[in-house]
């Protein structure tokens, strides 16, 4: 499943079909298994197939209730199928049910509730004729996408912000607030769009329109549960079970299954879980894929995957990263995007998607932000502090500090500094930014900074970013519930769907997220190690030294390295065609004395001042391709 779209005329006037029709050749590329339109009465569906789960093989969307009141289009995926079974009733075998079918029943049995019921990577809109209605949702953590445009006239909505441009009356207009954010790298929420009027609907909640009014509403954020565990075996058990249900619901697939695989920890864990205990739910060898360094060796991590191709039998791919020209694939990545994007490195999850599909892939796991779903737990050391458990936290910094005393001091008078920084106020009197926020507001306009209280809008993210020093649980909480994930996880997805690949994170499955949040805080990070409870959990199926490995690789080099290369002219080009426009939103002199000290001497210029100026480029790029333009 893989697109989604549908117009709803709220003055109920006959659908102009040339809409529907231009918003299904706009989201083509989303079903190569083919576009289908469905109407009823003043509302039309859209769906663009890929097929993925066996049951979709037999799936028709837009799908109609039995009695015909209800019509359904869906992206994504259900996980609790047996559940819905017994809570529904359902007679009818699960193997030939769609899952159209069941959110169908779950929506004319409970309404507007059935999001609670519904467990998977989902989005969807059912048109309720009798109650002449559209009800939308969105799965808990924004895996799948839903942009949406909505005026007194119509409300649209769609996978991608190009199908919201074939709608008549759809407004256009450049939201300078989202490019406030970008530019200064921070994203204070995950509702607006760089669109004024195109909105997207945030993770965890449902949208109901009518004729006269439209009702949104949060159904769902993380939260802590009631954890029945009486020691730690206990912890690490429940969590060896929700963590390899996480991984089985996602091996439902009708296609061969592959998953990205790193040396760390977290895609380790999902291919090490696929491969052994649930290598029989697979529905053939598991495919990996890997990218490696043959020339930028310190970013190569062969020495660690290595340990699991042996170990299991999967079926190796790797891409040479060394060789990609990034500023190819920078402009591919651009034009699968309808906004400017984060995330320069994602050159190399574009080269492993197209050579996944080359492989007959359909479905590849990803291990991508493990790190914020589990959490690396380094709260604890501020707890100990606060809770005069200093003996404890004097281990804790010993074994951080590799029994070394000058690093275990050091670690130690960094986490009193952090955790007392934490507990005064946090922006001192006087105008004094914090951090890094100076450094930002010097590389734009300043009648832009003026124009867009852009200085409001850093303190504000910095007020709610997780910082070291908060206890463990204000610091996960903090962490997951950032809106950067849900925005990552669209790039993310539109990536691999121009290549027919539907991407699934079993760290961000709804169970692990909330088992990890109400985990005590030593599970979390215990003799130096962080994320102590996977380490132990899944120390049967991990290789040892994967699972007690203590550092991450840092691929900056690989970036800034990338983008030098004599044979890559890209970023010089880009420069010297920089939109003449968006220098409305930048310090004209700043940039360009980074773009010659970047030409001249690229090893000394840090990565976020390398990543500031991809910024920039990519904000050149959007702005000469928006529709007004």
């Amino acid at each position: 499943m893989s697109g989604i779209g549908g117009i709803f005329n709220r003055e109920q006037r006959e659908l102009d079909p040339q809409q529907l029709s231009a918003m299904g050749k706009a989201l083509a590329h989303r079903g190569p298994d083919g576009i289908t339109v469905r109407s009823v009465q003043y509302a039309g569906l859209l769906h663009c197939m890929l097929h993925d789960t066996p049951e979709s093989l037999f799936e028709s969307l837009p799908a109609q209730s039995p009695e015909g009141r209800l019509l359904i289009t869906r992206h994504g995926r259900i996980d609790n199928r047996d559940e819905l079974r017994d809570a529904l009733s359902w007679t009818r075998p699960l193997s030939t049910t769609a899952d159209s079918a069941l959110i169908l029943a779950a929506y004319e049995k409970w309404g507007r509730d059935c999001v609670h019921h519904l467990l998977g990577d989902f989005s969807f809109a059912i048109v309720d004729s009798a109650r002449r209605t559209v009800f939308c949702a969105r799965d808990h953590m924004g895996i799948k996408p839903f942009y949406y445009f909505l005026n007194s006239s119509v409300f649209a909505f769609a996978s991608e912000i190009k199908g919201l441009f074939a709608v008549q009356g759809c407004d256009t207009a450049i939201n300078e607030d989202r490019i406030a954010d970008y530019l200064s790298c921070v994203i204070t929420e995950n509702s607006s769009t760089f669109y004024t009027n195109i909105f997207r609907l945030p993770p965890g909640h449902f949208l109901e329109v009518t004729p006269e009014k439209q009702f949104i509403e949060q159904y769902w954020q993380p939260h802590p549960v009631k954890l029945h565990c009486a020691n730690d075996t206990e912890y690490r058990e429940q969590f060896h079970d929700i963590f390899q249900e996480a991984v089985r619901c996602r091996l439902r697939s009708a296609y061969p299954v592959g998953s990205l695989l790193s040396g760390g920890l977290d895609s380790s864990s999902i291919v090490c879980m696929a491969a052994g205990p649930l290598q029989k739910q697979l529905p053939g060898p598991l495919h990996t894929f890997s990218g490696v360094f043959d020339t930028i060796t310190e970013c190569d991590e062969r020495e660690y995957f290595q340990e699991i191709i042996k170990r299991y039998e999967v079926i190796p791919h790797s891409v040479p990263v060394d060789e990609i020209d990034p500023g190819i694939a920078y402009d591919a990545t651009f034009h699968s995007s309808d906004e400017p994007f984060f995330g320069p490195h994602l050159f190399m999850i574009r080269e492993l998607a197209i050579l996944a599909a080359k492989k007959g892939v359909r479905v590849l796991l990803d291990g991508h932000d493990g790190d914020s779903a589990i959490s690396h737990g380094t709260g604890v050391l501020s707890e100990y502090l606060l809770q005069g458990h200093w003996f404890r936290l004097a281990q804790e910094c010993r074994a951080i500090g590799n029994h070394s005393f000058r690093k275990s001091l050091r670690m130690f008078l960094k986490v009193v500094k952090a955790t007392v920084s934490c507990r005064i106020t946090p922006f001192f009197p006087g105008g004094v930014l914090p951090g890094e926020i100076p450094e930002r507001l010097s590389n734009l306009n300043p009648s832009f900074i003026r124009q867009n209280a852009i200085r409001d809008r850093l303190l504000l993210a910095a007020a709610s970013k997780p910082r070291f020093g908060q206890d463990a649980f204000s610091h996960h909480r903090n962490t997951i519930m950032q809106p950067l994930h849900s925005i990552a996880l669209e790039l993310l997805e539109g990536l691999c769907i121009c290549n027919n690949i539907i991407s699934r994170y079993p760290f961000f499955d709804k169970r692990v997220i909330e088992f990890c949040l109400s985990l005590p805080s030593e599970m979390k990070f215990h003799n130096g190690y962080n994320r102590h409870i996977i380490r132990t959990s899944l120390n049967n199926v991990l290789p040892e030294r994967i699972c007690t490995r203590r550092d991450k690789t840092n691929f900056a080099a690989s970036l800034t390295t990338a983008f030098s290369i004599p044979r890559s002219k890209w970023f010089s080009f880009q420069v010297d065609n920089l939109y003449e426009p968006t220098y409305n939103y930048l310090n004209k002199g700043k940039f360009l004395e980074l773009c010659c000290q970047f030409s001249d001497t690229p090893s000394q210029v840090t990565l976020p001042d390398f990543g500031f100026l991809l910024r920039c480029i990519n904000l050149s790029q959007w702005l000469q391709s928006t529709p007004e333009n």
